[in-house]
Parts: C-alpha cells; sequence; structure tokens
C-alpha cells in the first residue's frame, strides 16, 4: 500500500486473498460471491483503512430493450465466454461457487442464464451491488467472436443509463 504512484488492485474468489487485498493492496477486483464483499470491508476497517473503498466487480449482464432477441443473436458469444470461466474454475475446484458457474455457462434457457436483462433490471443490480459498498463495476468490452458493432448498442444502452445509476465509477 502506497500514498503515491500506481494503484495496485488485487483480485480474489476466496477469503484468503480477499482478506490480503484489503490489507495490502488498493483495491479488490472481487470475483463470485458477493459475501466476499462484506469480508473485504470488514478486513479493511480492522486493519484501519479508510477512504474509498475500491471494491470492483464485474458485471455480467447487459442491459437491452429486447433481452430475448439479445439472447437469440449474441447468447452463444456469452455462452463461450462463461463457458471458457467455468472450465477454469472447474480445473481448480476449490470453491463451491465453481458449480455455479458451470451450471450457468451450461443453461440452454435464456431465463436461467440472464445475460440480457432490460435497463430497469441492470439499474436494480447495480443499486443492489452499491448497497453492498461496491464503488466500481466492469463489464467485458466484448463478447467473444460477436462483430464490435453488434455489442455496441448494449454498451450505448450503459451511457445511456449513467444519470440512473447510483455513485460507482
Amino acid at each position: 500500500v502506497h500514498e503515491e504512484g500506481i494503484p495496485i488492485w488485487l483480485a480474489g474468489r476466496a477469503e484468503v486473498p480477499v482478506r490480503r487485498a484489503a490489507r495490502r493492496g488498493d483495491g479488490l477486483l472481487a470475483v463470485g460471491e458477493l459475501g466476499l464483499h462484506d469480508v473485504y470491508l470488514a478486513e479493511r476497517a480492522a486493519a484501519g483503512r479508510t477512504g474509498r473503498a475500491n471494491l470492483c466487480t464485474f458485471v455480467q449482464r447487459y442491459p437491452t430493450d429486447d433481452p430475448e432477441r439479445a439472447d437469440a443473436e449474441l447468447g452463444e458469444h456469452a455462452a463461450y465466454r462463461d463457458l471458457r470461466y467455468a472450465d477454469w474454475y472447474g480445473t481448480a475446484a476449490d470453491l463451491p461457487a465453481d458449480e455455479v458457474w458451470r451450471k450457468r455457462a451450461l443453461a440452454t434457457d435464456a431465463a436461467r442464464r440472464r445475460r440480457f436483462v432490460t435497463p430497469d433490471e441492470l439499474v436494480a443490480e447495480l443499486e443492489a451491488l452499491a448497497a453492498t459498498g461496491v464503488d466500481t463495476v466492469l463489464w467485458f468490452g466484448t463478447l467473444p467472436g460477436a462483430a464490435p458493432e453488434a455489442t455496441l448498442p448494449l454498451f450505448e444502452q450503459i451511457a445511456a443509463l449513467r444519470p440512473r445509476l447510483p455513485s460507482m465509477t
């Protein structure tokens, strides 16, 4: 941890690396269960860390006015990414949440996958994340194999939602 220079963010998907990030890093990219956010914030407070938490997570859903159409057009690309993560986490198979990735990646029912949601649903999801202490979110900038112009409308929707979103970066 330093006061000058480039911030060092650490990633974690289990308690040990999350606690380490709270004590030694400048931020956390949490992957997995929302309970890890509480672990990070508690450890950070116990270490006497104050100021912005720099708690970040991936957002796996994209806003669209027609989730079913987006799933039909882009679902296979999102599924490919999910399957790669499921393979990666499945190889480790060291956390109960690994099975969640696998089930989601293998789901054939769009309603269970929920990769594409309405703008209102995304706003609600981001509000719930902000309530847990998340102050930064990341989206994957593309869907593997999808043409950039096919995903651009999703990111235009995110940009259009900015005034409605909780205070995050």
